[in-house]
């Protein structure tokens, strides 16, 4: 009798614990990148923690065009019904529609939530805003900038900026003249990091064109803090451009993804390498990148040796499938991707979408079949959208495309290892 009750005793503290386990287990990262059209959507999501963080907003069109990204995006950054997963913070790039314009619809949905969290300033969301500044006064972030002071959450523009906290209060713009400032890299976001499990998410850099020498925060493993004392009060200065956004990196286990924005090559990325100190030669290595600027080939963007700087082992290009100057990605990018990636890695056929700039030759182009297998008896597929031919490949390299592809998850596991795979 006394051994049985032993045995029940032993077997009540086994099953405990291995419940105590389940429930302490880390769940790791699941970022999801969405196919938000012509722009830049994603989240990253701490299933430990049950906690998520913003990396750009996308587009917002007509309501019944966007009403089911609204639901995913919102069902990435809030969970399900009951969740009561937290939103630690956001942070937007630059001020441009097709990296804002869906976080304000996604707040105004879920505003009595967030403000409900907000009354705890340890809980607070916190939202990084990256330049032009004046976007979010006048332009096309002015709706998400209302929307962010509507739920109380903390604001820290990240421009030329830093702007003081009066200064967006009293919404003030001023044009000034001001000697060159350091940009600043390696800068540590504490909202969502945690030490304790590896897990950081840093500004890799963020007004790369504004003159002066690079400010590098930290060592290259240990990121340094903000200095918002570097700050000039009620100023914003009203230059912006795509190189005075952010990029932004996660990095957890070992694993890295990191989300670029919409710098570009001239004085963007070119600034950034030549300032990255010798002593953190790895510093803007990845292992899943979204491609610079949606693809984009114009001022050297996405060249060689940005790629090859950050050797991505996966690159995903969120994009869609606007027309004119805008085609993106180019097929000359995809050869460039092809190039840094070694075409060593394979993975399982897909289809992905470029702009054809040099027409039907571009069957002809020597060892294609190797890097992309193109599709039909003609081995290619091309459809026209706004006058503009765009070509439709199967590929095995890891190389993605939104427009294809639709929202792509990424997955960083406790064990160190990391999937991409379509939702």
């Amino acid at each position: 009798m006394i051994m049985c009750r032993i045995s029940k005793i032993l077997y009540s503290f086994c099953f405990f614990l291995i419940i105590q386990e389940a429930i302490t287990a880390d769940l790791g990262i699941e970022c999801t990148v969405f196919d938000v059209g012509q722009g830049s959507g994603a989240v990253i999501k701490d299933k430990h923690r049950g906690v998520s963080f913003i990396v750009d907003a996308g587009n917002s069109g007509k309501e019944e065009e966007t009403n089911s990204l609204l639901r995913r995006f919102n069902g990435a950054v809030f969970g399900k019904p009951g969740a009561r997963q937290r939103v630690a913070g956001v942070i937007l790039s630059y001020s441009d529609g097709d990296h804002v314009k869906l976080l304000a619809r996604a707040l105004d949905a879920n505003s009595r939530a967030i403000k409900d969290q907000n009354r705890d300033p340890k809980l607070a969301m916190t939202a990084y805003l990256g330049s032009p500044f004046t976007g979010y006064l006048e332009g096309s972030g002015k709706p998400c900038l209302d929307a962010l002071k509507a739920v109380n959450a903390k604001i820290k523009p990240l421009s030329h900026v830093m702007t003081s906290e009066k200064a967006y209060k009293v919404e003030r713009k001023e044009e000034v003249t001001q000697p060159p400032r350091p940009f600043f890299m390696n800068a540590l976001i504490p909202e969502f990091s945690d030490a304790d499990r590896d897990l950081s998410l840093i500004i890799v850099a963020a007004n790369a064109l504004h003159g002066g020498k690079s400010k590098f925060l930290g060592t290259e493993n240990n990121p340094g803090e903000l200095d918002e004392s570097i700050s000039d009060a009620d100023t914003i200065l009203n230059e912006g451009t795509n190189n005075n956004g952010a990029i932004v990196k996660l990095s957890y286990k070992g694993q890295r993804v990191t989300f670029p924005g919409d710098i570009d090559g001239d004085h963007g990325t070119d600034k950034i390498i030549t300032h990255i100190p010798r002593a953190a030669p790895t510093f803007l290595e990845t292992d899943v990148s979204l491609a610079l600027h949606h693809g984009a080939d114009r001022g050297r963007t996405n060249n060689i040796a940005w790629l090859l700087k950050n050797n991505a082992k996966k690159i995903i290009i969120s994009a869609g499938d606007r027309g004119g100057d805008f085609i993106h990605p180019r097929f000359s990018v995809l050869y460039n991707m092809a190039a840094s990636l070694r075409l060593k890695a394979r993975v399982a056929p897909h289809l992905i979408q470029c702009g054809d700039p040099i027409g039907g030759s571009i069957k002809d182009l020597p060892g294609l079949n190797e890097h992309f297998c193109l599709e039909d008896g003609t081995d290619i597929m091309i459809k026209k959208t706004n006058d503009i031919e765009w070509l439709l490949m199967s590929t095995t390299l890891p190389i993605y495309t939104t427009k294809t592809n639709g929202d792509i998850q990424v997955l960083l596991l406790p064990d160190g290892t990391l999937r991409v795979k379509g939702i």
